[in-house]
């Protein structure tokens, strides 16, 4: 059996990292702005004066297909201000103007099959940070921030932009406004920019100042844009207030009850700049009803399933509080901490007449920015109000149980880059229970030191966790780490790393990990070729090699080894496979659910290659086939999915996902009294998803999202879990023994979006949800029947309509 030995790996990394550290880059090219006094127009068309005697950035160079080779279209990009906001102005020209590709989308979607001009600024040119804007010939605008190898594209500020398709190309033309930029003030310091273009019709992606593709760090690449100079930073205050209305029906079927409500809401978002460099962000009442719906599944595993952010909030400017991986914003407005209590402690008499399953949030805050040198600072705090159920009793009395008290949570960051590529990092997060007296705290830090080259790098992070209960009694602490060294740039690259999760680390008040008490050694090596070469335009290999270890008691729990390929020809296919074996038997201690407890696994293999087509076609697809196999028919596992994709205009976009999933002879957990029962289960899952966009303009956008998932678990045999980790099958069972825990789920959600910005920052959104969720034991349904028997079942149906509308202090100041 493989053994690493981080101690001794370790001990060469010094010498290593010095070694390197003393290469340079190469010389960043410069760009001079101009002040004007006239404003252009922001149509696209750039046939203003102030666009002819500006200097010019051009002799754009490839990032891909073939990195370093001069670019096959010419590009000319300008770069003006005045006192109000940044202009550039690009002309993109093409000698096939009829082919330049302009589907239309809905904002911050990158990956439509379009033309993209974007670019890349950081006024406090830390190698690290920057802001993204950029904008697609049918005239959709993306926005993101980038932060130390972090990027945010939920990330949303208010600018202008234009576009024009013309016999030459197409040009595009920005206005940034100063308030939508941090920048230390009363500075002659040049600032780190970079233009980028992307050609669809070629599939070439090309920069102004050149950028080594097989280099994971772009920000550090950037070229500089010297001239502005005397700008006073505008007062950045700006408010959002809406008011929205909901229609909302569900079957109670209970006396008194009734089946439709109405509610309306209103509350106001605000942002406002502490300085040049810092902005409060602040939501008051927040509305989040119109968010997309979870993907829900049927949880068969031990670990709390983790689903995505979907709330415009707490993705947007959240990036510089994911340091050292502490912050889960699911966790404000989750489910109350006491809300499977109440089911569990209802006597025969009692009723549930209220259980809600989320908390209310009341109001929460942001404060982030950097100093002028760079250095980050962040503070987050949201409420979270009284949650209480409401039980029936057998004299008709009502009583009311608090499930969670009023909670505050609370984040602090500091983030300090250095070096160009390296940082360092301290993060402490605070959650604290009202009534019940309880705080969780997890403080943390993060930090990487790379060469200049951003060749090499040394890498970790840290964290220790406590909690404290009403009587000031301390919980033991836990602790986890990760270290890590590795070459991350270049053809060939590895990495080695050691992490650690002690087994009283408890990060999940705030933050999420599925397990802890878990000790792991890894090491990847991979291999990549970046440029054409034979059919291929380029290739990516990696091989990772895990062994893990119980952090207490220390014993081997698992070793595993798996491969990954991903490759693109030259007709823009691509095929993926990832490929996977663990030679050894594994000791699951956690489908158990019991302390100390373990199941043995059977060593087991599984490959899986997938595609995916050209999607500058009219129909492309993507494409999965996997097969899983154990030894001694542990389990085994067969799935595929297919996902056609329908342009059927620029305007007009279908996607179709199916996915169909069969294992054998699965085992889990069933339940445990004297002893525990473990099942043997088949498991069929098939999930379908529609996706409809109807784009009427660049700012209306129709959406349509069906989802439908539907999973049977059909038991065929219970066993005893014994010491050793084996299983026995149980004695003198019937079939009712182990039927009575199949189970038949299906889950089915449709999200119908209309949305109109009607002005820059500004909305109307109209929006319809119907979901359904049920369960029965019948795992022997046909699909047809299955489908029919969900979607009449009862459900909720909720309508609402959302007005949201952007007010720019400076701009009501000109006004007056």
């Amino acid at each position: 059996m493989i053994r690493i030995n981080i101690k001794y790996i370790f001990s060469i990394i010094a010498f290593i990292f010095f070694n390197v550290f003393c290469f340079s880059q190469t010389q960043p090219r410069q760009l001079k702005a101009i002040r004007i006094t006239t404003p252009p127009k922001i149509n696209g068309i750039l046939d203003e004066v102030i666009w002819k005697d500006v200097p010019v950035a051009s002799n754009f160079i490839q990032y891909d297909p073939i990195n370093g080779q001069p670019s096959n279209f010419k590009t000319e990009v300008h770069v003006t201000y005045d006192d109000n906001a940044l202009y550039i102005g690009a002309y993109l020209y093409d000698t096939l103007p009829a082919g330049i590709f302009a589907q239309f989308g809905e904002r911050d979607d990158g990956n439509l099959n379009a033309d993209y001009f974007s670019f890349n600024i950081n006024p406090f040119c830390d190698g690290q940070n920057a802001l993204i804007f950029a904008v697609s010939a049918s005239g959709i605008q993306v926005d993101a921030r980038v932060t130390a190898d972090v990027s945010n594209e939920q990330w949303d500020a208010v600018w202008q932009s234009g576009v024009n398709i013309n016999k030459n190309g197409w040009s595009v033309e920005f206005k940034i406004p100063w308030s939508a930029l941090r920048f230390p003030a009363n500075s002659d310091k040049d600032w780190d920019i970079n233009f980028w273009r992307t050609q669809r019709s070629t599939r070439e992606t090309s920069s102004w100042n050149p950028v080594d593709n097989s280099n994971e760090e772009m920000a550090n690449q950037m070229g500089k844009l010297s001239g502005i100079k005397n700008i006073d930073v505008p007062i950045r205050l700006s408010f959002m207030p809406y008011v929205s209305f909901y229609l909302n029906n569900f079957p109670h079927n209970t006396p008194g009850v009734k089946n439709t409500t109405t509610s309306y809401n209103a509350g106001m978002d605000l942002k406002y700049g502490l300085n040049e460099s810092f902005t409060l962000d602040m939501t008051l009442i927040p509305d989040f009803g119109q968010v997309q719906s979870d993907e829900v599944v049927l949880n068969l595993t031990p670990f709390e399933i983790k689903y995505d952010e979907n709330r415009q909030f707490f993705n947007e400017g959240t990036e510089l509080f994911t340091r050292a991986d502490l912050f889960y914003s699911r966790r404000i407005g989750s489910t109350p901490i006491n809300y499977y209590n109440i089911f569990n402690n209802l006597d025969s008499t009692q009723k549930i007449i209220e259980n809600p399953n989320s908390t209310q949030m009341i109001n929460a805050t942001k404060i982030s920015g950097r100093t002028k040198n760079g250095t980050g600072l962040g503070f987050f705090n949201a409420i979270t109000s009284n949650t209480y159920a409401k039980i029936s009793n057998a004299d008709n009395s009502e009583n009311k149980i608090l499930t969670q008290p009023l909670t505050n949570y609370n984040i602090v960051v500091y983030d300090k880059p250095f070096l160009k590529n390296s940082y360092a990092s301290f993060i402490n997060t605070n959650v604290y229970y009202d009534s019940y007296g309880n705080m969780a705290n997890v403080s943390g830090t993060e930090f990487k030191l790379a060469d200049k080259r951003n060749r090499w790098a040394f890498m970790g992070l840290g964290a220790v966790s406590m909690k404290f209960d009403s009587s000031n009694t301390t919980a033991e602490p836990g602790h986890k780490y990760a270290i890590g060294f590795g070459k991350i740039s270049g053809n060939f690259k590895f990495g080695i790393s050691n992490s650690q999760l002690s087994d009283t680390y408890d990060p999940n008040d705030l933050g999420y990990i599925e397990y802890n008490n878990d000790m792991i050694n890894d090491v990847d090596i991979s291999y990549h070729i970046y440029n054409p070469f034979w059919k291929l335009l380029n290739i990516h290999n990696m091989l990772t090699i895990i062994q893990k270890y119980r952090y207490a008691p220390r014993t081997q729990t698992d070793f595993s080894i798996n491969y990954d390929m991903v490759g693109t020809f030259k007709d823009h296919t691509t095929v993926m496979c990832n490929a996977y074996y663990q030679p050894f038997e594994m000791y699951d201690y956690y489908e158990p659910r019991a302390e100390g407890r373990y199941l043995k696994r059977t060593s087991n293999w599984y490959i899986a290659p997938m595609f995916s087509t050209d999607y500058r076609k009219r129909l492309a697809c993507d494409g999965q086939v996997g097969y899983l196999n154990a030894k001694g028919g542990f389990k085994d596992s067969f799935w595929w999915m297919l996902s056609p994709r329908f342009r059927v205009s620029d305007r007009f976009l279908i996607i179709h996902e199916f996915t169909h999933d069969n294992e054998w002879h699965d085992i889990g957990f069933v339940e445990a009294d004297s002893i525990i029962h473990m099942g043997q289960r088949d498991n069929r899952r098939i999930e379908n998803t529609l996706n409809l966009n109807y784009s009427f303009s660049k700012d209306i956008l129709l959406s349509l999202k069906i989802r439908h998932y539907w999973i049977t678990v059909k038991y065929n045999q219970l066993f005893a879990l014994q010491d050793d980790g084996s299983i026995l099958p149980e004695k003198v069972l019937t079939t009712n023994d182990y039927e009575k825990y199949n189970e038949n789920f299906n889950a089915f959600n449709v999200d119908m979006v209309f949305n109109w910005q009607f002005a820059p920052g500004s909305s109307l959104s109209m929006v319809w949800k119907n979901a359904i969720i049920n369960s029965d034991d019948e795992t022997k349904i046909n699909f047809i029947d299955n489908f029919s028997n969900t979607i009449t079942s009862d459900q909720l149906n909720s309508f609402s309509i959302k007005l949201l509308y952007y007010l720019d202090y400076m701009y009501l100041q000109k006004k007056k």
